[in-house]
């Protein structure tokens, strides 16, 4: 019934040059308006399984990365010998480590905590140390606990991290964090290209990346989200949010489906927007 709907609002919007649906009918714009709506109708749905299937290869490798990074004995060893206080140089190793693991692994940067949950190293600021961390993330790893879930942050609006204990002769010696950024424009174009869809990536009900243009080139981000589309990703409605939708964005008329993102507490932080442009 939803999705009839959905295809009824796209073909009352394709006939609106029409006077009336007799006219329509006659003039064989009815049949081609119904054929666009279920071609668009269609990219959606295939547009959100492709989305949420490399969501979750992403969470996969995410994980993955940081258990075997986290049971490397060259890893272990470097981070034993900060403990150890042997060789306060050790910073030096476990950056370039961590820096030729980051190029190859899609991780945009790691974070390592020793068993107190303080700072050693973080690969995107190397300089900043010695502060201490405990995020629901890194208290899960010290008590020899993996995971991987969605995180906001001010500085990083929204991406994939995921964290994963290091063990040393039967005991947790600290934590390794992975972080993917899924709030960049170049996230967002190789999805978008992958597709054949426009991307639109909320945090909260706010957006922070985006792949829709307004006149005059600049993409459309801090706009906010519509409220029944935040309904909808929220659970308020009695709307699966992969089923496709009507939205406007920079006076252009999408199709549309969302796909929620949630914390380690499993609270909805963000999501994705998918669009297909519905054009006469």
């Amino acid at each position: 019934m939803k999705r009839k709907l959905f295809l009824m609002l796209v073909i009352s919007f394709l006939l609106a040059s029409c006077d009336t649906i007799e006219d329509a009918i006659i003039s064989g714009v009815m049949n081609i308006a119904y054929a666009r709506a279920e071609e668009i109708n269609e990219r959606l749905l295939v547009a959100f399984e492709k989305t949420q299937s490399h969501i979750e290869y992403l969470e996969h490798i995410t994980l993955t990365t940081t258990q075997t990074i986290a049971d490397s004995q060259r890893f272990v060893g470097y981070l034993n010998n900060w403990n150890s206080d042997l060789s306060r140089y050790t910073r030096l190793d476990i950056l370039h480590y961590l820096s030729n693991e980051k190029e190859h692994m899609l991780i945009d940067f790691f974070t390592v905590t020793d068993s107190n949950g303080i700072i050693v190293l973080r690969t995107q600021s190397p300089d900043m140390y010695g502060d201490s961390v405990i995020t629901p993330h890194i208290l899960a790893g010290l008590e020899g606990v993996a995971s991987v879930s969605f995180s906001s942050t001010p500085l990083n609006p929204l991406g994939i991290i995921s964290t994963s204990p290091i063990w040393h002769d039967g005991e947790i010696i600290g934590a390794l964090t992975a972080f993917v950024d899924i709030a960049t424009n170049d996230f967002i174009d190789d999805l978008s290209l992958m597709l054949g869809a426009e991307i639109v990536v909320f945090s909260g009900d706010v957006s922070v990346a985006s792949t829709i243009r307004a006149d005059d080139g600049q993409r459309i981000v801090g706009t906010f989200a519509d409220p029944f589309i935040m309904d909808i990703v929220m659970g308020e409605l009695d709307i699966y949010y992969s089923e496709p939708q009507l939205l406007q964005i920079g006076g252009q008329l999408y199709g549309s489906v969302h796909l929620p993102l949630h914390n380690w507490t499993n609270n909805q932080i963000g999501f994705i927007l998918v669009c297909v442009p519905i054009r006469r």
